[in-house]
């Protein structure tokens, strides 16, 4: 995984969510999920025009605030960093439940011990809100059935600059 800096803030925090999920969250249909639709990945980057399969997750990252200043003559800044992460279920409220909730176990153990994390310079993740919707998708011939979501709203801190 890249270090996230300055000029990668959004792609490689993107990334480094998407690769701590994938690792700590097991696909429960990994074996069938390719076949059924190729390119498909259980952790992805949310619309990067791949089909999706459920279960899945998605991951944003929605805002960037800008800096404030670490202190009096210091080039070291402080930047809050918004993602949303969408776990989607097509099988139960139940299922997209689980899932938010291992996603939410992940962010907070991910943060103790020796992480890549940290050495990204990314801190005290807060989880802000977890939003459950439910929704009909038509799903062609099939026709038409509920998808159930919940949007997870996380915030971490960057710091940049100084002796970073």
């Amino acid at each position: 995984m890249a270090a996230i800096t300055d000029s990668t803030i959004l792609t490689n925090t993107t990334d480094f969510l998407v690769d701590t999920l994938t690792a700590a969250i097991t696909d429960p249909i990994a074996s069938t999920r390719t076949t059924k639709v190729p390119n498909s990945t259980f952790v992805s980057v949310k619309n990067v025009g791949v089909p999706l399969l459920y279960p899945c997750i998605t991951v944003q990252i929605t805002n960037v605030q800008s800096g404030l200043p670490l202190g009096v003559q210091t080039e070291a800044y402080f930047y809050t960093i918004t993602a949303e992460i969408e776990v989607y279920s097509k099988k139960s409220v139940y299922e997209a439940d689980r899932f938010a909730s291992l996603v939410i176990d992940a962010i907070r153990t991910y943060h103790y011990g020796a992480s890549s994390a940290n050495v990204n310079n990314l801190h005290t993740p807060v989880i802000l809100s977890v939003i459950p919707f439910s929704f009909e998708q038509s799903f062609g011939a099939g026709g038409f059935e509920m998808i159930h979501k919940r949007m997870i709203t996380v915030r971490y801190n960057y710091v940049t600059g100084g002796t970073n």
